[in-house]
């Protein structure tokens, strides 16, 4: 896989609000590529840093407000909370759709190795365990890819 990107939900604390933005894994392979947030308000970059230089892991902490499953990356000396984004296309707000359109983003998780079509099916259709398996996703790739 030469590129990964989605929607993430930028976690702040404990705060049940959160920002959107878009996680891309691109140029090249997995140990040599970049790592790279961007806001999804108004395009930004948060960081952009080779994979290789990022430190992941799952949550430390419940999202205790939202219930929602994420993981944490390290990037540029900074802890980055992330929720992946995972609604149905019919319950997608037009701007939402337009930041999919727009940056190429997945919005199926890959179906990991191994797994069922009747088991990928059955994950992807709640959100919830869609959002598990696609930060199961993340957690993978990136593990591979060199980060710690």
């Amino acid at each position: 896989m030469d590129r990964l990107t989605s929607v993430v939900y930028i976690m702040k604390g404990r705060s049940p609000l959160s920002r959107l933005g878009v996680l891309d894994l691109s140029d090249g392979t997995l140990s040599d590529g970049t790592l790279s947030l961007r806001d999804a308000k108004d395009g930004g970059m948060l960081f952009a840093v080779p994979a290789s230089a990022v430190a992941v892991r799952p949550a430390q902490r419940k999202f205790y407000e939202t219930k929602r499953p994420g993981f944490e990356v390290q990037a540029d000396d900074r802890w980055w909370s992330l929720v992946p984004y995972a609604i149905p296309a019919k319950y997608q707000r037009p701007g939402t759709r337009e930041l999919i359109e727009r940056y190429h983003v997945l919005e199926l998780a890959p179906r990991p190795a191994g797994m069922s079509e009747a088991d990928y099916q059955r994950l992807t259709g709640n959100p919830t365990s869609h959002q598990a398996l696609w930060a199961g996703c993340w957690l993978s790739v990136l593990g591979r890819g060199g980060a710690s």
